[in-house]
């Protein structure tokens, strides 16, 4: 009778567990900060930037509430670190989402996800750059009416990066903002250059312990680099918890993420 109780318990308590989990998936809000940056040129200061990662939309996503979301931050500069796609119909799905975003200066990069399982199809990076948006594979762009570029490279989780061609047409004194999926870019050559980082891919964890503490990062940098903003050096790194889910439709601890920074001299 007393196993029985217990098992009766455990299960309450897991599917108690399965439901917030599946909230707090959902409980996707636009938050806002600040990123005091040492060396920021001038004409970035006061810049706004929405930061969306881990998108992993599928057939069946909402993307309304994700572009009123957009709409509401009113972003100067909009960068998505990769994972548009999360599964069947996601691909004409992430081309759609980009189309709603007509009107906005957007720079985007892939992620892992957004390559096939088998590692054969590649993500339709045509028909996100048919929409206007700025694909950085490997390459970089000056930033219009400054000093700075803007570097993106292809998926560091599956090495599919290469900093250094990326870089290549870079100004020595330029500043730099690189754009990756996974925060183990910083591991990369030359990734000391980039004085702003923004990535995603770790999702925070996703499945978190009580104070968001992350027993799971598929990531090889040091864990603090999950999520957050931190130093790498005279860098700053921003990784995002990403928007959406992958594997578990459910998130912990860890709530999805859609962040308006308001850039300020350092």
């Amino acid at each position: 009778m007393i196993a029985y109780a217990c098992a009766a318990a455990g299960l309450t308590a897991g599917a108690a567990l399965w439901l917030a989990g599946r909230r707090q998936a959902t409980d996707l809000h636009l938050t806002s900060g600040e990123l005091p940056v040492p060396g920021l040129p001038a004409p970035l200061a006061g810049l706004t930037i929405l930061h969306l990662s881990d998108l992993h939309l599928r057939r069946r996503s909402d993307l309304t509430p994700l572009t009123a979301l957009a709409r509401e931050a009113a972003p100067d500069l909009v960068f998505i670190t990769g994972d548009l796609v999360g599964g069947r119909g996601g691909t004409s799905r992430a081309v759609a989402f980009l189309q709603s975003l007509a009107g906005f200066a957007v720079y985007c990069c892939p992620g892992n996800a957004d390559y096939a399982k088998d590692g054969r199809s590649e993500p339709d990076l045509a028909g996100w750059r048919a929409t206007g948006v700025h694909v950085l594979v490997n390459q970089a762009e000056p930033l219009p009416g400054s000093s700075a570029w803007v570097v993106g490279v292809d998926d560091p989780h599956r090495h599919r990066d290469d900093l250094t061609a990326a870089l290549a047409a870079v100004p020595p004194d330029a500043f730099v903002i690189l754009l990756a999926h996974s925060p183990d870019v910083i591991l990369r050559p030359g990734a000391q250059r980039a004085r702003l980082v923004f990535c995603g891919h770790t999702h925070g964890g996703q499945v978190c312990l009580p104070g968001g503490f992350a027993p799971y990062t598929h990531a090889h940098v040091p864990r603090r680099y999950a999520s957050g903003v931190n130093s790498w050096g005279q860098s700053l790194v921003v990784t995002s918890r990403g928007v959406g889910v992958t594997r578990l439709p459910v998130r912990l601890f860890c709530p999805p993420q859609a962040t308006r920074w308001l850039l300020r001299s350092g």
